[in-house]
């Protein structure tokens, strides 16, 4: 796992988190749409979603209205299918869908949904079984192994002068003074200088051997309860430690303890997962994730697979799927990433997948608790999209449905013109609602209608270009009258 520090920088590692992925906000920007099947007939025709249809001309036209022309095949594609999901968002709006029943907003907001269904089956297998107990606390404290301390810190750095240094010792020499005088240990951390620990009232929580720097581990591990050290130096200053006793800590230590005892249960349960769903991913798996991630749209509905387990197969959409949902760091790293970082990425959202398989087989069920919070979320998400776009405000006081149906294009189309002359900024429907929407109602892209979508921006800004130069020109007139007299 992850190897930091605190503040101070006496702490080296931390102990596992049950989280095999940590579940972010759904990043909607990345990839939320996918490839539908080619169109049959007419190729100019871009694309059709639901009673909607988008042609060539209509595209090309926006798209070259623009200070700049796309001249990628991709770009177009984009704008292509982004067309599609607010197509499809704005025929449920108009036909006065809310898209807040319970598949919509479960599918919609399957990451949190998911991740609650996960802990709650986390905490009946795991949690629970480490309670501990008055006893099992006290003894656990005598034995020392892992013991909580707190420290004051008055930080040096390695540039610092001999002067200055010394002023560091000394300001921390009188702290100790003041301590054995009989001042309160809170109005000693007044003046610590580890941020985090100073919020704790200098509390570093519990510590075990092999995590602090070495003249720090040896102090705390020489003390007796109720002990104070002298001052410890370390790269990182001058440390005063003490070690409370249970009397004065008890509760911020059992509750530390028992974390440390669910994370080593966590990594046996994670071991076990992986061999009793016989998790393993192929050779080229790899491969199938760095093409998956370049090239999100051809590769939504791929079914290369990336690796196995029992009863199933974790494929290139399963991988993007995930990727909407994984934190921006781990986008930016895939490219750089190694084989063997991506195997254990894979191996991790493989047991995020099994870990939810098995919650529900197991009877954990939150549905009924959890719709309203999920319902409000994806509402707000929904209004921000109509709002951006037009289509809060697009049907009211319509009634017709085919009116309403057209005042869907119309909107669209405005908002297309405006995007391209940077009137107003790019919004994207969130991306699992898009997977729902597309799931539910029929829709295409047509790869030749993008073809043609191209070619017909190419000519429309050559066409552009030329009349742009002809103004620019001189006129014969001109030129005789910029003739010298005679």
């Amino acid at each position: 796992m992850q190897n930091v520090r605190t503040q101070s920088g006496t702490r080296k590692s931390v102990t596992t988190r049950w989280r095999a992925v940590v579940l972010g906000p759904v990043v909607a920007a990345l990839v939320s749409c996918g490839l539908g099947e080619a169109l049959s007939g007419d190729a100019e025709i871009v694309a059709r979603a639901g009673n909607m249809e988008l042609h060539r001309d209509t595209l090309a036209a926006v798209l070259a209205s623009g200070k700049s022309a796309p001249d990628r095949r991709d770009v177009v594609e984009q704008w292509a299918f982004r067309w599609v999901e607010f197509a499809l968002l704005g025929q449920r709006l108009a036909a006065g869908d809310s898209l807040l029943d319970t598949a919509t907003v479960f599918h919609a907001m399957w990451p949190e949904a998911d991740q609650w269904l996960v802990d709650d089956y986390h905490d009946a297998l795991v949690t629970e079984r480490v309670r501990l107990d008055s006893a099992v606390v006290d003894s656990a404290f005598a034995a020392g192994d892992q013991r909580i301390v707190y420290h004051v810190l008055i930080r040096t750095t390695p540039d610092m002068s001999p002067p200055d240094k010394q002023a560091a010792r000394g300001r921390a020499g009188q702290l100790l003074s003041s301590l054995n005088a009989g001042r309160p240990w809170t109005q000693i951390n007044e003046q610590n200088e580890d941020p985090t620990a100073k919020q704790q009232r200098g509390s570093l929580g519990v510590i075990e051997r092999g995590q602090m720097v070495q003249p720090f581990e040896e102090a705390a591990f020489a003390l007796a309860p109720g002990a104070r050290s002298d001052l410890v130096e370390t790269q990182f200053g001058y440390h005063i430690i003490w070690r409370p006793t249970l009397t004065e800590v008890r509760a911020e230590y059992e509750e530390a303890v028992e974390e440390i005892l669910v994370a080593r249960m966590d990594s046996v349960f994670l071991a076990e997962l992986e061999a009793r769903w016989d998790i393993e991913i192929r050779s080229n798996g790899p491969a199938v994730m760095r093409e998956a991630a370049a090239s999100p749209l051809r590769a939504f509905r791929s079914s290369d697979v990336v690796g196995t387990y029992k009863g199933g197969k974790f494929t290139a959409a399963d991988f993007l799927r995930w990727l909407q949902v994984l934190p921006d760091m781990v986008h930016q790293g895939l490219s750089g990433a190694s084989d063997e970082q991506l195997v254990g990425l894979a191996q991790s959202l493989i047991r995020n997948d099994v870990l939810v398989r098995e919650a529900r087989e197991s009877g954990v069920v939150r549905m009924d608790e959890d719709y309203p919070e999920l319902r409000d979320k994806l509402q707000n998400e929904i209004q921000q999209v109509a709002e951006r776009i037009g289509f809060d405000t697009a049907f009211v006081g319509v009634t017709d449905q085919d009116e309403r149906r057209q005042l869907v294009d119309d909107v669209l189309r405005q908002y297309y013109y405006d995007i391209v002359q940077n009137v107003r900024g790019v919004v994207v429907v969130p991306a699992f609602l898009a997977d729902k929407l597309r799931s539910d109602m029929k829709w295409d892209v047509s790869a030749a209608g993008v073809d043609q979508t191209l070619e017909v921006i190419q000519v429309m800004w050559s066409e552009r270009r030329a009349r742009e130069d002809a103004l620019l020109a001189p006129t014969t007139t001109d030129s005789a009258n910029d003739e010298p007299p005679q």
